[in-house]
């Protein structure tokens, strides 16, 4: 993978000033089906059906030895290791109705390594390869309506673009044709809007643009390094990262790019900013206690609270959608 674009907690805060890298989470999602139980989103079937709404936090973890995904409560309970059969994979993101989640996972073009965008069905247990141009795609987002995946990708023409993909891998399109990078794109709520990190500018800075790839606009501007925006789930605000002041922080900005706002304030760094699906909270990592944990906190930036504790590295939280369970 390119280095330019390539993130990990334990290098992450000295090396997204080269370029912010994006990580290389040797981790991958699965889930296992049995006896009618959907484990992870905690879906189960009882004689007395009582509908209840819930949510998990996947994570990725090195803390049995090599990189695996994790799922656990919003609260830091019940953490569970899932695993399938493919290669190691990274940005695990869940789909809109919760039963789904996209993944890069390593595959091989003759002898070179590619990174390649997978979706398991958490329900149905069952893998489809999306997208697999040689050698790298990156940062799975979906659609609201969940029929459509946005990604970045250097495929063939060694610059990072970012593209559009049906989530059963046909109908690609390309969204920027910028001769610097583009990466990392977010998804609005709304479906209108894809926000991405650009490096056109000399510096990473955030963009947004139309979903057909129009009107690409710039939101942030500053000497430092900009970029992962995430939405808000009601689109009015982007969390994303940045070094304006000397060290990675989560900062806020509304939709428009304007009142952006630090809400960490740490001297560790922090990175991976994922909100929670009733946009009142934000999880993300933090370095702050010497390897990276997984923390959430509050919209504003109160309540600080970490949610895994292990020598390991835990990183990359994404939040499940709530979902109708039975209980």
């Amino acid at each position: 993978m390119d280095s330019s674009i390539r993130l990990c907690t334990s290098d992450f805060f000295n090396g997204m000033r080269k370029g912010l890298r994006q990580v290389g989470l040797t981790a991958l999602i699965a889930a296992t089906i049995a006896a009618g139980t959907y484990l992870g989103l905690g879906y189960a079937r009882s004689e007395e059906v009582k509908p209840t709404y819930q949510s998990k936090i996947a994570f990725v973890s090195d803390r049995d030895g090599k990189h695996e995904t994790y799922i656990m409560n919003p609260d830091g309970s019940e953490q569970k290791r899932l695993g399938i059969s493919l290669p190691s994979g990274d940005a695990p993101s869940w789909s809109p109705d919760g039963k789904k989640i996209a993944f890069i996972s390593l595959g091989n073009f003759g002898d070179i390594e590619i990174r390649e965008i997978y979706v398991i069905n958490l329900v149905d247990p069952s893998t489809t390869r999306v997208a697999y141009s040689p050698p790298t795609n990156e940062h799975p987002s979906w659609s609201p309506d969940g029929k459509k995946l946005a990604f970045d990708s250097n495929t063939f023409i060694g610059n990072y673009d970012v593209y559009v993909i049906n989530s059963d891998g046909s109908e690609q399109r390309r969204l920027t044709t910028n001769p610097a990078k583009d990466f990392g794109p977010s998804w609005s709520p709304d479906g209108e809007k894809i926000a991405f990190t650009s490096q056109r500018d000399g510096n990473n800075e955030i963009y947004v643009m139309n979903t057909d790839g129009s009107d690409q606009t710039r939101l942030t501007n500053n000497t430092g390094l900009d970029g992962f925006p995430c939405w808000s789930p009601d689109g009015k605000k982007i969390a994303f990262v940045s070094d304006r002041d000397g060290n990675w922080e989560i900062y806020v900005m509304n939709g428009d790019g304007s009142e952006q706002a630090n809400l960490t304030k740490n001297p560790a760094g922090e990175a991976y900013p994922c909100w929670s699906p009733d946009g009142k909270k934000i999880a993300f990592v933090s370095a702050r206690d010497g390897n990276g944990e997984i923390y959430v906190m509050n919209g504003d930036g109160s309540e600080q609270t970490r949610l895994t504790t292990n020598p390991g590295h835990d990183r990359e939280p994404s939040w499940c959608p709530f979902t109708k369970t039975e209980t």
